[in-house]
């Protein structure tokens, strides 16, 4: 069974890193206060909170469960995936009226992923992500066309698919690069690795070599000095 993902074992601090100056972004954009979306549809009034204290709870929960990325069993890892997936939607549902998309959390749970699964548990978190992104978005474009008097609103509906293709295409492909570049520091890693045991064993057998290349000079010494010791006794003897 492989260890846990910790602070003190972690493979690349440098993500870990990373991933809180994400998180810290998204903070920052929590803390910064917004106008609301929705001012006059009375059926989302209900959805505008007077604080952002339950959506900062739950992105600063959502960082800490990076200090703990089990690897072993697979129902612990399901578990810890779907409490993240459930944190970021949370977020999502809790900031709705302010019709912020949070993608840096999308980026890290994508960055969780390759220390957690293989490549296809990889590709199954990135295609989650960008459909929860996708879905986030299209949510909050169909908000805002109800603020908007109908004209434009029509206008901007024969606009809006061709814009959310592209930010779901640089989504997708964001999300791309990062499963490629954690997957290439992973092997790379494995690599060194593999590399550094291998150097080990060398030196292992090497030292290995080098005693028996010992102990058989002492055996040759100690038959050379047997030999030569018994024939001078004989000599002496027969003298």
């Amino acid at each position: 069974m492989r260890r846990s993902i910790q602070f003190q074992n972690h493979p690349f601090r440098f993500l870990l890193y990373l991933e809180w100056a994400l998180l810290a972004i998204a903070l920052t954009g929590l803390l910064i206060p917004a106008q609301p979306l929705l001012d006059g549809p009375p059926q989302f009034q209900r959805i505008l909170l007077p604080s952002p204290i339950v959506p900062i709870v739950c992105v600063t929960a959502f960082g800490l469960l990076g200090l703990w990325l089990p690897t072993g069993h697979l129902l612990s890892r399901l578990g810890h995936t779907a409490l993240q997936i459930a944190l970021i939607g949370l977020t999502g549902v809790l900031t709705l009226a302010g019709g912020r998309l949070f993608p840096f959390m999308y980026i890290v749970l994508v960055i969780r992923s390759c220390f957690m699964y293989g490549m296809v548990g990889r590709i199954a978190i990135s295609s989650i992500s960008l459909t929860l992104f996708g879905w986030a978005m299209q949510l909050r474009l169909r908000m805002l066309l109800t603020l908007i008097p109908p004209r434009p609103a029509r206008l901007l509906r024969s606009v809006l698919p061709n814009l959310q293709l592209n930010i779901l295409f640089l989504f997708g492909l964001t999300l791309v690069f990062v499963v490629l570049l954690v997957n290439a520091l992973l092997t790379e890693r494995q690599s060194q690795e593999k590399l550094r045991l291998a150097n080990q064993q060398l030196r292992q057998s090497a030292q290995e070599i080098e005693r028996l290349a010992m102990d058989q000079e002492r055996s040759r010494i100690a038959r050379d000095i047997h030999d030569s010791l018994g024939h001078a006794l004989t000599s002496l003897n027969i003298q």
